[in-house]
């Protein structure tokens, strides 16, 4: 009889994973994501002067969405706006210059106009996405007391405060259309304990959870909330020509982002096939924390080596 039962808890078992699997393959890989126009007109990008922001910026234009950038330098910003506005004659293409590491009445001040360009946007056509991309990071690896007291308050205040006070000005908006979709770009290296970037990695520790959080609270409206948390990839931070197995372009990391949004029970994408494996095994991996800091050790000793040799040269 206890044979039985232990048999009957034995398929039980099987049954029940292989249905998950077969759930996880249908969500994550053949069921279609949902179209970012299809949120609503316009699409709010920070940090889009740059790196990625660039990207999701002109892929939102092309999808025919109305858009307002905002980014630090408001030369760069007028240069694409302009751009896309030859480009997108149809569109309204919108900018507002703002430096994120501002705080106290100039970031006040800002949020106030931000509202106010939502008001404006709900009442034509609604906001349908917020990117939230802005984001600094450390100049190379450095112990925490090597940073100087505004380069951290500049980390958390960038990092924290954009994407926490963005995400809190749109919502409302959303919320009266139960519509709409909020992207946050976070970091694998929020996931694990990362040496050497200790004040950055926390930051996207921040973000990873609000955002997994907001996610489950309007899990029953129509807004959808993904955190997107690639590790390496082409950028302004880690420049290289072309892209590799482990560091893609950055239009790959958008498209696996756009690939995983609105699909139910879903949170977080590393937005590229293998950054999610190398996620994984760092999850399961016990020494993958210790790895970590020796291959940022390393990048250090790099970094001072080059110091020296521009030193040296002049």
């Amino acid at each position: 009889m206890s044979e039985m039962i232990f048999q009957a808890i034995g398929v039980c078992t099987v049954v029940a994973l292989v249905g998950k699997l077969i759930y996880l393959i249908w969500e994550r890989a053949l069921k279609r994501a949902k179209k970012p126009e299809s949120y609503g007109k316009w699409a709010i990008i920070t940090g889009s002067t740059s790196g990625i922001g660039v990207e999701y910026t002109e892929y939102l234009a092309k999808k025919g969405m109305d858009i307002l950038v905002i980014s630090r330098s408001e030369s760069k910003l007028k240069e694409q706006t302009d751009a896309l506005k030859v480009l997108y004659k149809d569109q309204n293409i919108k900018y507002i210059a703002h430096d994120f590491t501002a705080t106290g009445d100039v970031r006040d001040s800002f949020y106030k106009k931000v509202k106010e360009e939502c008001e404006v946007m709900h009442n034509a056509g609604g906001i349908g996405i917020l990117i939230n991309n802005v984001g600094i990071a450390n100049q190379y690896p450095q112990r925490d007391d090597e940073l100087t007291d505004k380069e951290a308050a500049d980390m958390i205040t960038c990092n924290v405060d954009s994407t926490l006070f963005m995400s809190r000005t749109v919502l409302p908006f959303m919320s009266k259309r139960d519509k709409g979709a909020i992207l946050n770009l976070s970091s694998g290296s929020g996931n694990i304990p990362g040496a050497y970037i200790a004040i950055y990695s926390a930051t996207k520790a921040f973000i990873t959870q609000y955002s997994r959080s907001l996610n489950l609270e309007y899990r029953k409206t129509g807004i959808d909330i993904l955190v997107v948390t690639p590790f390496y990839f082409v950028s302004n931070k880690y420049r290289k020509d072309k892209g590799s197995l482990m560091a893609p372009m950055p239009d790959v990391i958008l498209k696996g982002s756009f690939a995983q949004l609105g699909k139910s029970g879903l949170w977080q994408a590393h937005g590229y096939w293998f950054h999610c494996i190398i996620g994984k095994w760092q999850e399961i991996n016990p020494f993958a924390p210790a790895n970590g800091a020796k291959r940022m050790e390393a990048h250090r000793e790099s970094f001072r080596r080059k110091k020296e040799r521009e030193n040296k040269a002049k």
